[in-house]
């Protein structure tokens, strides 16, 4: 049986392993399932495994929400989100950065982002957990 689908089930995709431990460390205080990849192409690989879903199955919930860093090794964060979407949308997705320069110039400004959840490493938790609505 399928879990209780308010369940959020959170994707995390960064290189820095203490970021992708602390997220995951995060999210189980939450009470919330995570999976972690450190980049692109090792989470495109567990999608292909189906280590995780992105449409409900009979037997697992889909991924809710992601966390992805903008700078990945190989292809980069927001390579990663296009293969993701959909189903996943903008505001399913928090971009972390350590530089603004690392977005699309149209994503830089709140006013004009093309995505509408960004933030800057070192970010604080409790911004994050209301960025995801939790």
């Amino acid at each position: 049986m399928v879990p209780s689908s308010t369940t959020a089930h959170i994707l995390i995709v960064d290189d820095d392993e203490a970021i992708r431990r602390s997220l995951l460390a995060w999210t189980k205080s939450l009470g919330i399932d995570a999976i972690a990849y450190d980049s692109y192409e090792s989470c495109v690989e567990g999608l292909r495994r189906q280590d995780f879903t992105l449409q409900a199955s009979p037997t697992a919930h889909p991924i809710t929400q992601a966390i992805i860093d903008v700078t990945l090794p190989g292809e980069s964060g927001l390579a990663l989100f296009e293969v993701l979407s959909p189903p996943l949308t903008l505001d399913q997705v928090v971009l972390i950065t350590a530089r603004a320069d690392d977005l699309p110039s149209s994503s830089r400004s709140p006013n004009e982002a093309n995505f509408r959840h960004v933030l800057k490493k070192p970010f604080d938790l409790d911004e994050l957990e209301s960025l995801l609505g939790l």
